[in-house]
């Protein structure tokens, strides 16, 4: 029986270490996972426990993800699994790239969270056990394809899960400025809106002021002519308009302001 120690740090870390620790079994029979602390038995020294178990497994799998990289359990973990593993030891990176891994653990060969990277680390896993407890390539591929989907449905639900809890993260710099100049934009929005409302009510009410009440006397005492000056007093609305003299039509006779009827 090969035993594979699954190494994990935080709670997304340890729902993944869990799915694999259920899910590797059913495609490798021969494969025993162990991860902590599901497996200890109550009672037992947590430190000695951890120490024998890395003494007699023979792969380690390092669980990581964006929120246990920098986890000094994790590192530990990882430097006793270099040490003590008679075999190999791997890290599986969920929802992170090979870039975002920096020493120590960068120095074990990284398997992304993708199909073919995930076959071959099963496969790795099937060669590093015994040759009478290794399953051919044909069957080992066929399981692998059978039990895929849902080990990949699992994963995501906990990776889309924990994405979705996780706070924002604090705008930038930059992102202060969009902003800033964002709220500007719109206060000039508003304040141009407020203006062309003020112009087309000024506009409206002058133009429903009666005529007569623009003209209205003058600095120099003088009075314009309006449109009741017109009606009242015909003969003397010249006044203000220079010389010129309006003579007020006869009644009946169909001439004109300004005009004296032919003979």
């Amino acid at each position: 029986m090969m035993k594979v120690f699954l190494s994990w740090s935080g709670d997304i870390s340890q729902q993944i270490a869990r799915e694999v620790h259920d899910w590797l079994p059913i495609i490798l029979q021969n494969v025993r996972p162990y991860m902590t602390p599901a497996d200890i038995e109550k009672g037992a020294r947590w430190g000695s426990e951890i120490t024998r178990e890395l003494e007699t497994c023979n792969f380690g799998i390092i669980c990581l993800t964006k929120d246990n990289l920098a986890s000094q359990w994790i590192c530990f973990e990882a430097r006793a699994l270099s040490k003590a593993v008679t075999g190999r030891v791997a890290s599986f990176l969920f929802g992170i790239g090979h870039a975002d891994v920096q020493q120590p653990l960068a120095q074990f060969q990284g398997t992304l969270f993708e199909k073919a990277d995930v076959r071959k680390l099963v496969a790795d896993i099937n060669a590093a056990c015994k040759p009478d407890e290794q399953l051919d390539d044909r069957r080992l591929e066929r399981l692998f394809e059978m039990m895929w989907p849902d080990f990949e449905g699992k994963i995501k639900l906990i990776l889309e899960s924990a994405e979705a809890a996780a706070p924002s993260p604090p705008p930038s710099g930059e992102d202060k400025v969009d902003q800033a100049l964002k709220m500007i934009s719109e206060i000039l929005v508003l304040v141009r809106e407020q203006f062309a409302l003020r112009s087309s009510t000024n506009a409206l009410s002058l133009l429903a002021r009666p005529f007569g009440s623009y003209m209205t006397p003058s600095a120099s005492g003088e009075t314009p002519l309006t449109a009741r000056a017109l009606a009242d007093k015909p003969a003397q609305v010249g006044q203000g308009l220079g010389s010129t003299t309006l003579t007020p039509p006869v009644q009946g006779s169909g001439e004109r302001l300004g005009r004296k009827p032919e003979e």
